[in-house]
């Protein structure tokens, strides 16, 4: 009697460990967004948030984190903008290869729709928005980016030169007002 008790004593310490080291989903197994939100309120100014397509190569470098969403672009770039949004700290300059808008559908099926479907997402979400060749958008990370996280969120998007670069800011302090603060220090002295 006294060894089933026990037996059925271990047995249950045993399920009740199983039950609570299976509360906690292990990182390796969020999904992509749960990872984003996680990411997202310790990035700010400096920062970048890339949202690729499907060709974005994986980099080693430290700093840079890529993952995979198994979405479409377009998708990916209206909830990050919605959460950028909604968590109010980091604002953004988003940058477009210049190369997306000469790219025509005969070349590209479908190219023209998320050409416009991207600029109207960052005209909706009132993301100041630029163009530049890509290489030159790369190197631009590669230099100014260098001591900052970078989040790839890669998309299943298969259309050339759509990867949108979001280089974060601080969203409650403007260049006009850092102007300003500057102007002042220097009159001081």
């Amino acid at each position: 009697m006294r060894n089933r008790q026990g037996r059925i004593c271990i047995m249950c310490l045993v399920a009740a460990a199983f039950m609570l080291c299976g509360c906690a989903t292990p990182e390796y197994k969020l999904a992509w967004n749960k990872k984003f939100i996680s990411r997202l309120p310790v990035m700010g100014e400096n920062n970048w948030i890339i949202i690729s397509d499907a060709a974005y190569p994986a980099e080693r470098a430290d700093g840079i984190e890529t993952i995979a969403t198994g979405k479409p672009l377009t998708s990916v770039l209206d909830y990050v903008l919605s959460n950028m949004d909604k968590a109010g700290h980091a604002g953004a300059t988003a940058w477009i290869s210049a190369e997306l808008e000469k790219i025509p559908d005969r070349d590209a099926i479908g190219i023209e729709d998320t050409y416009q479907e991207i600029w109207r997402q960052l005209n909706e979400a009132k993301i100041t928005t630029k163009t530049a060749l890509e290489q030159d958008i790369l190197k631009m990370i590669e230099t100014e980016g260098a001591d900052y996280k970078i989040l790839v969120l890669k998309s299943n998007t298969q259309l050339p030169y759509t990867t949108v670069y979001l280089q974060l800011d601080c969203r409650y302090w403007d260049e006009t007002r850092e102007k300003r603060l500057r102007d002042a220090l220097r009159t001081a002295e």
